[in-house]
């Protein structure tokens, strides 16, 4: 994709037993062209309030909580 519309959402460092992660999440508002995973990776749109019911990893929640938050 080409992304047209990006701003920086939440800087996270988790600690798992190990190892720790850092990740940036950032909200993209608008692009061109379809996403597609480069590899093999499948994808899906979801709606916020459906991330709660998928398999997200621990680091994931923070940002989840967030952007349940900004579409209520």
């Amino acid at each position: 994709v080409e992304l047209a519309s990006v701003e920086p959402c939440m800087h996270l460092e988790h600690a798992y037993p190990a190892p720790s992660v850092t990740i940036d999440f950032h909200l993209v508002r608008g692009w061109k062209n379809d996403p597609a995973g480069l590899e093999g990776q499948a994808l899906r749109w979801e709606s916020p309030a459906q991330l709660g019911d998928q398999d997200i990893l621990p680091a994931d929640v923070p940002v989840i909580a967030a952007l349940q938050q900004m579409a209520s």
